[in-house]
């Protein structure tokens, strides 16, 4: 198993990598294009960012984080985010066909709730991407940015999805409340 999880984004792509016998992840964060208006170099870019990592070993798996509802894109003045991110995770479903591996997306809010525990609600994404890096922190990871601390928290929901335990959190007994954390 050679799992692939990606948090999606022109600017900065999170990525996590786990293969069997792996003590803890590999990750980083991709800098795919520099802005919205070069949606086509991103594509570009993760497509060969990710032919670099099966070609080390091969992917058996990928994860991405389902881009917004499109109740979401449908408030905004432009078209370019939403075309970017659709078209990133289209890009990631291509490549995960054209190299014969599993694919699937998850909900923000799913992924979330397991890696994070129950938070309040209303949260700004500025805090729980802050959430992420904290308990990628817990776990013994230091992520350098929240772009591949949200990598490693879908990483560890897919892996309980295929009823995998992430070394990583193998030997934790108690969660104590992210807002503990220092």
């Amino acid at each position: 198993m050679h799992v692939v999880a990606l948090d999606l984004s022109v600017k900065s792509t999170g990525f996590a990598c786990w293969q069997d016998g792996q003590a803890k992840p590999v990750s980083g964060k991709w800098e795919l294009a520099p802005s919205l208006e070069w949606a086509g170099r991103a594509f570009v870019r993760l497509q060969r960012n990710l032919m670099d990592l099966h070609r080390v070993t091969p992917i058996t798996d990928i994860i991405y984080e389902e881009p917004a509802n499109m109740a979401v894109f449908a408030k905004m003045n432009s078209s370019d985010v939403p075309f970017a991110l659709i078209g990133l995770a289209a890009h990631a479903d291509s490549f995960a066909e054209a190299i014969g591996c599993k694919v699937r997306s998850a909900h923000q809010a799913k992924w979330r709730r397991h890696y994070l525990g129950k938070l309040p609600r209303g949260e700004k994404s500025k805090s729980l991407k802050q959430y992420a890096m904290d308990r990628c922190r817990q776990l013994g990871l230091e992520p350098a940015g929240h772009d591949e601390a949200e990598a490693i928290g879908l990483l560890t929901y897919y892996m309980n999805l295929c009823r995998v335990t992430a070394p990583w959190e193998a030997n934790e007994i108690l969660r104590p409340p992210l807002a503990a954390v220092a």
